[in-house]
């Protein structure tokens, strides 16, 4: 069914008219969310879209593309996770010397885990963007930890709270621009699709989660 959007069917777009004339818009999103959790972006993105120009933007709250957003992100992370530019990076090819030898351990310490494990926020689970370290210990983007301060770490259930102001964690951000720029500018588009779709500009939102997408491929 979801080809149809592309394909612009005409029995498909005769059989929308009525669908939507019945109030048939929550099947349609529900189609989209299906789609997200599938695996299925393009198609689903296609359905968000069309949603988007049948009731309009202001009909729709930007909670209703979490599932296109969350299946987005796990996308791009899962593609990239497999094909990490660590496993070919020259410091885990023998590296020799005492200081090349310690950096080698260190980035083959970061490869033996999973980039969520490692350098993933544990509010919104993309990669850290903008990270910054809590006194907890655990390290959140920036705009994730401003928004859940003074709450408890999701991950060890201390009270959240940093100096001011927050303070970018250097080593951390160069180690995620250096292994996972992909992952981050994946990030980087999601929070921009975000912004615009506040701003109810739904059809640029979604060109933007598409970009994102892409990266994964």
């Amino acid at each position: 069914m979801a080809e149809g959007y592309n394909s612009r069917s005409y029995r498909l777009q005769e059989a929308d008219e009525r669908c939507f004339g019945r109030g048939g818009v929550n099947f349609h999103l529900g189609l989209g969310d299906s789609l997200a959790r599938s695996g299925r972006l393009r198609e689903a993105i296609g359905v968000y879209a069309y949603c988007c120009r049948r009731v309009g933007a202001f009909a729709l709250s930007p909670d209703r593309l979490r599932h296109l957003a969350a299946a987005l992100l796990e996308a791009v992370i899962g593609n990239r996770r497999s094909n990490s530019p660590i496993q070919t990076s020259p410091a885990h090819r023998g590296a020799k010397g005492g200081q090349g030898t310690t950096q080698s351990a260190g980035a083959l310490a970061a490869a033996s885990l999973p980039v969520p494990a490692c350098f993933a926020c544990p509010v919104c689970e993309g990669v850290l963007h903008q990270p910054v370290t809590a006194s907890c210990g655990h390290t959140f983007c920036k705009k994730c930890l401003n928004n859940e301060l003074g709450n408890l770490c999701v991950r060890c259930g201390h009270r959240l709270n940093v100096g001011w102001p927050l303070e970018t964690n250097v080593l951390i951000k160069c180690l995620v621009e250096k292994w996972w720029s992909p992952e981050l500018r994946a990030v980087q588009l999601r929070d921009e699709g975000n912004e615009l779709f506040l701003r109810n500009q739904v059809e640029a939102a979604l060109l933007k989660y598409d970009e994102a997408y892409r990266l994964g491929e």
